[in-house]
């Protein structure tokens, strides 16, 4: 299938084909399905953490910044994970529904990304530098750091150049001149086979045409189905009690594993009950987020200068362990001038309060440096 990369501007669209083609068109009537688009309003963040891959995406939800623009519900997050972290693609999923049905893309990315592989492509030396492109409505702006996406900004194009500068603390940077750079680079996203391409569609939003040939396989499977009940309706019975069976057995230990679902027969039911979750709420109960734990700690660091501080997940819930609680380990280094402000805080630390769990071990040590301790969160 030939891919068709589309970008909005202004009162038209910007179109590059996968064998090279670039035009302007006004609507996208004609257009083939093979569409590839960005979904507007995307930001890039960087989370650094030194966990592995499963480690660290079952942390990532309760770490981001709480000043995103996008609530945990309307919240799509794309990220692509790298040594000691991930570069995450932030994006609104009320935007995503609103594109596709503007235009019924095969591939939504982004025009970070879109740009970045442009770059990778087209430059000879992308690894390290600042990337400045200019539309007829907005600018935008990618550092690269050691061949990967560092930071992006996009901001209206008047002014646009100064400002870019500015923000990143730069003297230059290297200009983007082709105008059809991001919809050539949502073709590369798409033709791309290195896993680090963005796609924020998932298969049950795709191509009205995709659909068509799901569901189509869908009733070929029926079809079979009915079949089988008919020659063989004995074994069929058979295997449904082994099945009723085994439903019967995963509904109890849901139940006991999950509150929520107790008295709960059918999946819908389940279903409802999961949904009725409070917003901000999981079944389980998340751990306390860093900035939690620093504007708890603030009224007791008075005369205590931080050094370091590192969280860590020793245990958390899993889908064979769903009740299993979350242990965060917190481990402080400080200095502080009065020998009486350190035992104070040592005080605290001992005697617990809502968040520092006093059951758990508190070390303790003075360095020639200031003071380290290591204790724990409640969950």
């Amino acid at each position: 299938m030939d891919i068709v990369g589309i970008y909005p501007e202004g009162d038209h669209f910007r179109v590059v084909t996968s064998k090279g083609k670039t035009s302007k068109i006004s609507n996208l009537d004609d257009q083939p399905p093979g569409r590839a688009v960005a979904l507007p309003g995307v930001i890039v963040r960087q989370f650094d953490a030194p966990l592995r891959k499963k480690r660290l995406l079952s942390t990532l939800p309760y770490q981001l910044d709480e000043t995103l623009p996008y609530g945990e519900e309307d919240r799509l997050i794309f990220p692509q994970l790298r040594k000691g972290g991930a570069t995450l693609f932030i994006g609104s999923n009320s935007a995503l529904d609103q594109l596709i049905e503007n235009t019924h893309p095969m591939w939504v990315s982004s025009i970070p990304s879109a740009l970045f592989r442009y770059v990778k492509e087209t430059f000879d030396a992308p690894d390290t530098g600042l990337f400045y492109f200019e539309g007829e409505c907005e600018a935008f702006a990618l550092d690269i750091e050691e061949g990967r996406l560092s930071r992006f900004v996009q901001l209206p194009s008047k002014d646009a150049k100064t400002r870019v500068l500015a923000f990143f603390n730069r003297d230059e940077f290297t200009e983007i001149t082709d105008p059809y750079a991001i919809a050539h680079g949502l073709v590369l996203e798409a033709q791309a086979k290195d896993g680090r391409s963005v796609q924020f569609l998932s298969k049950a939003k795709r191509h009205p045409k995709i659909k068509r040939e799901i569901r189509l396989k869908l009733l070929c499977v029926a079809l079979l189905t009915l079949t089988l009940i008919g020659v063989s309706g004995y074994l069929m019975e058979n295997h449904l009690k082994t099945l009723e069976a085994n439903y019967e057995t995963g509904v109890q230990k849901l139940s006991q594993e999950m509150p929520a679902l107790k008295g709960k027969r059918s999946l819908s039911s389940m279903k409802k009950a999961l949904k009725k979750q409070e917003k901000g709420k999981t079944l389980f109960e998340p751990p306390p987020k860093v900035t939690k734990l620093l504007a708890h700690l603030d009224p007791l660091l008075e005369g205590i200068e931080i050094v370091a501080l590192e969280t860590e997940l020793e245990e958390y819930p899993t889908c064979k362990q769903m009740t299993q609680p979350y242990v965060m380990r917190v481990h402080l280094v400080f200095k502080t001038k009065s020998a009486m402000v350190a035992e104070a805080f040592h005080e605290v630390l001992m005697q617990g309060d809502d968040l520092i769990d006093q059951d758990k071990e508190v070390r303790w040590s003075r360095t020639s440096h200031g003071y380290e301790t290591t204790f724990y969160l409640k969950s």
